[in-house]
């Protein structure tokens, strides 16, 4: 379903499974199952079927209903995978995976340790992806630019173990970069 979804927008195609693989590379670092995670990265966005794709697809602002949408696609994401019988653990890296190190994250402000390290690996992984790919208002980056952006995120938006891991992977591994 997530892969057909993509499909349908250019500039998500291939994220899930970009997230996925990245994802499946941090978790021996960062003592996480693999399986798990991986899994969890494939499903994370589910809920992002919410949001209608012209919204996704807009250069500017988001109309209100939809950054909405895009606030509680963790929250609709866990709910629909937990019907389906997706092991907690999974259900709660999917609804925590847009928290921030900080706290300024969503869909609950979680910040820290209190935010589940599966879940902060998945951010982790996904903010990645994101910026590999490019997106309506803006271009890929360059690898430069994502450790930098890694960088500046330390304990901002990433936990610092999870950008110490993704740095060092990507660093044996660029071709996760693409």
């Amino acid at each position: 379903v997530v892969s057909a979804a993509e499909r349908a927008d250019p500039f998500r195609s291939g994220y899930s499974a970009r997230t996925a693989r990245l994802a499946g590379a941090l978790a021996g670092p960062l003592g996480l199952d693999a399986e798990r995670l991986t899994l969890a990265a494939r499903v994370h966005d589910v809920g992002m079927l919410a949001v209608p794709i012209v919204e996704l697809a807009r250069e500017g602002t988001l109309a209100r209903h939809a950054q909405h949408l895009v606030r509680v696609h963790p929250t609709l994401g866990a709910r629909w995978i937990e019907r389906l019988g997706a092991d907690r653990v999974i259900v709660a890296a999917v609804a925590a995976h847009q928290e921030r190190y900080d706290g300024d994250g969503y869909p609950g402000g979680l910040a820290g340790a209190d935010i589940p390290p599966i879940a902060r690996a998945l951010g982790t992984a996904a903010a990645v992806a994101a910026m590999c790919a490019a997106r309506p208002w803006r271009r890929r980056r360059d690898p430069v630019d994502v450790f930098q952006e890694l960088q500046q995120g330390r304990d901002i938006q990433f936990g610092g173990a999870e950008v110490d891991a993704a740095v060092d992977v990507l660093r044996r591994r660029p071709d996760l970069l693409g």
